[in-house]
């Protein structure tokens, strides 16, 4: 819901370096709704989620490249 410039600069503020978009009309928030930056949703081939990933911590990488690698089968 908030402005490209205001969402650009808290991503540079934070570091930020993975791919983001943004959601003016809250439609993915009020399909996949959030708890926190960062919030990845995995969607298989079929279209169903199959995982969440909310926040960061250890070993993140391989849990997340591990659910992209599940979801496409």
């Amino acid at each position: 819901g908030e402005s490209a410039s205001v969402v650009s600069d808290f991503a540079e503020q934070q570091g930020y370096d993975f791919v983001w978009a943004l959601d003016p009309d809250y439609e993915a928030q009020r399909t996949y709704p959030t708890s926190g930056i960062p919030y990845t949703v995995v969607i298989d081939a079929q279209g169903t989620v199959s995982e969440i990933f909310a926040g960061s911590g250890r070993d993140m990488y391989a849990k997340f490249e591990s659910a992209v690698q599940k979801a496409m089968g």
